[in-house]
């Protein structure tokens, strides 16, 4: 059996996870309030996490040099593997806050977590009227130089980041969904 999201009522939380958009432009220098910050944080450390072991790590970047330090290592490794950019300031566009995820190296489902802890930030800045993006070819952040200013705990490394900040352009229109990939065995 297959039905179509149209055949069902929406509510509040389930519009606002359909309208929350990928941000690729952010208002330079206008950074995220501390307080709208941290609720961003706690969302992210409320995710789901494999047997509520909560093995997650969060660096918080606000410094604009770092960030740019971060993005030029990362544009560089991407020239250095044949990566062309597919838009312009990659990674984080210019976002002036940046969240690196990280998780323990060991963990089996460490990348899982840290998904499902950026999807919870990405959706709560959504509520707070935030931009984000999921980063995960900021390829800057796994070079030991740059990791050891992370204060990572033992055996962590980087999965991927959240770039955050205020929209400067409106992201376009959602792209029509796929209808055929859902099926009900009932």
């Amino acid at each position: 059996e297959k039905r179509k999201v149209s055949d069902m009522s929406l509510n509040e939380f389930t519009k606002a996870l359909i309208e929350r958009r990928s941000i690729k432009s952010y208002i330079p220098n206008k950074q995220v309030p501390e307080e709208i910050l941290q609720a961003v944080l706690t969302a992210g450390q409320y995710a789901p996490s494999s047997m509520n072991q909560q093995k997650r790590f969060f660096t918080v970047i606000q410094d604009e040099s770092f960030i740019k330090e971060i993005s030029d290592k990362t544009l560089k490794m991407m020239e250095q593997n044949g990566i062309t950019p597919s838009r312009p300031n990659m990674p984080f566009y210019l976002a002036p806050t940046v969240i690196v995820c990280s998780a323990p190296k060991v963990a089996k489902f460490g990348h899982d977590d840290i998904a499902c802890s950026i999807m919870n930030m990405m959706h709560s800045a959504h509520s707070y009227g935030l931009g984000s993006c999921y980063i995960g070819i900021a390829l800057g952040i796994f070079d030991s130089d740059i990791q050891k200013r992370f204060q990572l705990p033992d055996g962590y490394e980087p999965v991927a980041c959240v770039a955050l900040g205020y929209e400067q352009d409106a992201p376009a229109p959602a792209k029509s969904r796929r209808t055929d990939n859902i099926y009900y065995i009932r």
